[in-house]
């Protein structure tokens, strides 16, 4: 309809570091992404991933890189991908995997502006490698919960035939941060 498209987009993450003490730079962590999406017709996708965060400025700590490996399964809705001798709607791999990540309180820590750069490279497929740009602007309801809106470009190298290698989503989500 006049050129837009509504996408079913399912993303839950979860992260789970071991934070030492307040002056850590480096932290442990183990991750679980799924997505559901059917604008890329995605059916179902499980990251599972390990490796550290770095905060590079003690001063800033909103600001961090995340770099690590881990395991892709996912189910796609068809099967034949650009640029791949694999013809499976089945794409199981290891990766390796870079997130640059930063926050901004503005207004009093009532307006949060965050921005992300995801970077993944399969590691049984040179070709197979995707990254994408996220920022957005969230308004906190109370400690935990908050509703925002953001702004994702996706690229992917090795796509199903029929999908361009990028897409972009304006996104309006819930939050939910549970944290010690």
């Amino acid at each position: 309809m006049n050129g837009v498209n509504i996408a079913d987009d399912w993303d839950f993450r979860t992260y789970a570091m071991l934070k030492l003490n307040s002056t850590t730079k480096l932290l442990p962590l183990i991750a679980h992404n799924y997505i559901k999406n059917v604008l890329y017709r995605i059916t179902s996708s499980n990251r599972v991933l390990t490796g550290i965060r770095i905060i590079p400025v003690k001063q800033h700590r909103d600001f961090s890189f995340y770099v690590g490996i881990g395991y892709e399964f996912s189910n796609y809705n068809g099967e034949i991908f650009i640029e791949s001798p694999v013809v499976s709607s089945q794409r199981n791999f290891a990766l390796g995997f870079l997130k640059i990540s930063g926050k901004h309180k503005l207004e009093k820590h009532k307006i949060l502006i965050d921005y992300h750069f995801f970077s993944v490279q399969s590691f049984e497929e040179a070709k197979d490698y995707s990254f994408w740009l996220a920022s957005g602007v969230s308004v906190p309801l109370n400690k935990k919960l908050s509703v925002g809106v953001r702004y994702d470009f996706r690229f992917r190298n090795v796509h199903l035939s029929d999908i361009p290698d990028n897409n972009d989503l304006l996104l309006f989500n819930i939050k939910y941060n549970h944290s010690n």
